[in-house]
């Protein structure tokens, strides 16, 4: 079972929807960023807040990343 609390929720419409036809694949910063320009009063630790969520998810097994491009630049 996942609880969300906080910034939690944001972040997760942040992701996209499960069942998107082309997911969007974006870095923690760039997540951070989407959020800071929507919240008029956001955290300071946004930043650590989006990647510790984000590898919560990961080590639950809910949130796949994407493995390096082509060019060799992480996703």
């Amino acid at each position: 079972m996942l609880q969300l609390h906080g910034a939690g929720e944001w972040i997760l419409d942040a992701l996209g929807a499960v069942d998107d036809p082309e997911p969007l694949w974006r870095t923690p910063a760039a997540i951070s960023a989407e959020l800071r320009a929507e919240l008029e009063d956001a955290p300071a630790d946004l930043d650590d807040v989006v990647a510790e969520f984000l590898a919560s998810l990961a080590a639950q097994g809910l949130l796949l990343s994407r493995p390096a491009d082509a060019a060799g630049e992480p996703a």
